[in-house]
């Protein structure tokens, strides 16, 4: 009689593990790489039309551009910021600030679903990955015309 373990087909391995950022009227799932940390409650500044937080690097304070999905955050804002590496970008880093508390997820080859273009400044979403009703699009980072202020 055969061991129970061997009557059914190992796990899928996971092929990337993304972060899941809901972000305004943006779902994205961010790969590992591309974020540098979450920040829980950064309070929000007003820059002319653009939002930033204030981020303390180990050298030096810095200024990071925060944005909700695809407009400047509200003054008010109290949620969560996940802070990405964005080579486009003057400082190197822009915040996007989350509405609900962001997700990690291993998301198999099999599992990404089909996905739909990314809104300017956004770049990617030609894969989705679904979870708890929600189609995350994955987001490979922003496209070079997003400059900080």
């Amino acid at each position: 009689m055969p061991q129970p373990f061997r009557l059914f087909a190992p796990p899928a391995a996971p092929s990337e593990r993304v972060l899941l950022v809901p972000s305004g009227e943006l779902s994205l799932a961010l790969p590992i790489g591309l974020v540098r940390e979450v920040l829980v409650a950064a309070a929000v500044t007003r820059q002319g039309a653009s939002s930033t937080i204030g981020y303390q690097d180990v050298e030096t304070a810095k200024t990071v551009p925060a944005v909700l999905g695809r407009r400047p955050c509200p003054l008010e804002f109290a949620g969560a910021f996940v802070l990405l590496r964005v080579e486009t970008l003057v400082s190197g880093l822009l915040a996007i600030a989350c509405t609900a508390r962001p997700q990690l997820a291993s998301v198999t080859e099999e599992s990404w679903g089909p996905g739909q273009p990314l809104p300017p400044p956004w770049v990617g979403g030609e894969k989705s990955y679904r979870k708890d009703g929600i189609d995350y699009l994955v987001c490979r980072g922003i496209q070079p015309k997003l400059e900080s202020r």
